[in-house]
């Protein structure tokens, strides 16, 4: 089975160290597959599954409205550090990630949709690989929805389409014509590929699948990462304290969820020290983030973990922690999220807590199958941790609980084995 990706980032497992496209894609699907990528972005990639690769990038776009070279090149991949490949710059990109003006987004977007491409380099590339199917795992944006339907125009092989974020729904609190002018024009770019190119669309959650159902009229099913849920990494015994590990960014109110979390254990530890936070980031801290969160006593921040040495932390704690941020904003923005860090958390061998809002996708999957401490407030987080200070008995039962479940319904093998057949459905759908 040939597959082509369209994604916005490069794959690159050290860059991006929970690669969801080695996790779906690791073993080559078994070795039955074949795959070729189109990214739109700088830096190249890294991993042990794809050698064909075509670039698209910021500066490539900007250049072809003043030159001749339109966007968009294939890369001769030799090995991984090409000199082919247009370098990411970490420095710009985390400084270009703080911008958040509306304006910017819009006039990138719009730069994006109407740049001129490298059609014939990508039509090249295109035919020469012949995909059976193309799979686009991405937040939709204008400039990836161009890229899609360049690429429909060269090939006959079914789209799917993959997002787990809110993409499409006007229901987030924003104060800005500009982001409504361009979430209109992403929509209406998103309804014709959706009506006209996909065959089928994959979400995170059963809520965001049934929405894009009934909107969309085609197919639509959730597609979760898979996790390595192994017996020999259930906990037998618990910490004293007891100790949660939170791994992670502090982005969409994250840090203020964990902060409410560390004001709730100075009133468990008031007497004793009986439960403790540790926070593992790579992002900046401010001041005021490592007052709240990095008191020493009752929540400390350990700085940033290597994705080799993540399951190392979670051996030495004993429950995995996941959060979303708790303001309306934010709310509504990661309502339809299935963050991957949730998969993570559930194969550590942890008990599972989360924290979140309690419409988000993710809690009430989490809650309705009873797999994690569920907490959406400050009342019910003290209730939950002053249930596991006075029996941490339950912590154990908890990661029990999880590890049988995740065998039965995200065991990596078996979300890659799922992947693959429906591929195989829909391509086989598709020649009728």
């Amino acid at each position: 089975m040939r597959v082509l990706l369209i994604t916005k980032e490069s794959w690159n497992d050290i860059m991006y160290g929970n690669n969801v496209l080695t996790n779906w894609f690791g073993d080559n699907l078994g070795g039955r597959a074949e795959i070729a990528h189109i990214y739109c972005k700088a830096g190249g990639p890294y991993n042990k599954c794809c050698n064909k690769y075509f670039q698209i990038t910021d500066s490539m776009v900007v250049k072809s409205y003043y030159t001749k070279q339109k966007a968009g090149k294939e890369i001769l991949f030799e090995n991984q550090e090409n000199s082919n490949i247009e370098a990411f710059d970490e420095k710009k990109y985390k400084k270009l990630k703080r911008i958040t003006i509306d304006l910017v987004r819009v006039i990138r977007d719009a730069v994006w949709a109407h740049a001129k491409y490298n059609e014939e380099g990508i039509k090249k590339f295109v035919e020469d690989f012949n995909p059976d199917i193309v799979f686009c795992p991405r937040l939709s944006s204008r400039g990836l929805l161009k890229v899609e339907s360049i690429v429909a125009k060269f090939t006959k092989a079914p789209f799917v389409a993959f997002t787990g974020d809110n993409e499409y729904s006007y229901k987030l609190i924003r104060f800005s014509l500009f982001w409504y002018l361009n979430r209109m024009q992403t929509r209406h770019a998103l309804k014709y590929l959706a009506q006209n190119t996909y065959k089928h669309y994959y979400t995170l959650s059963d809520l965001q699948a049934e929405e894009y159902n009934r909107e969309f009229g085609i197919p639509t099913s959730t597609l979760y990462k898979g996790g390595d849920f192994l017996v020999n990494k259930i906990h037998q015994t618990v910490n004293r304290p007891i100790k949660i590990v939170y791994i992670g960014k502090f982005y969409c109110g994250r840090w203020k969820t964990l902060a409410l979390l560390a004001k709730c254990l100075k009133k468990i530890n008031k007497q004793k020290q009986k439960i403790i936070l540790e926070i593992y980031t790579k992002d900046d801290v401010s001041k005021e983030q490592n007052k709240l969160l990095n008191d020493g006593e009752n929540s400390f921040i350990m700085g940033g973990v290597s994705p080799d040495k993540i399951q190392e932390v979670y051996d030495h704690a004993d429950i995995a922690l996941h959060v979303e941020g708790l303001d309306l904003r934010n709310k509504l923005l990661t309502k339809y999220s299935f963050s991957t860090k949730i998969t993570d958390c559930m194969s550590s061998g942890c008990a599972v807590m989360v924290i979140s809002w309690n419409q988000h996708s993710g809690y009430q999957y989490l809650s309705r199958n009873d797999i994690a401490f569920s907490m959406y407030d400050e009342k019910s987080i003290l209730e939950g941790l002053q249930l596991i200070a006075e029996n941490s008995n339950v912590v154990l039962e908890y990661a029990n609980k999880v590890y049988e479940y995740g065998v039965r319904n995200h065991q990596l093998q078996n979300i890659r084995e799922k992947l693959y057949r429906d591929f195989e459905r829909i391509i086989k759908e598709s020649k009728q």
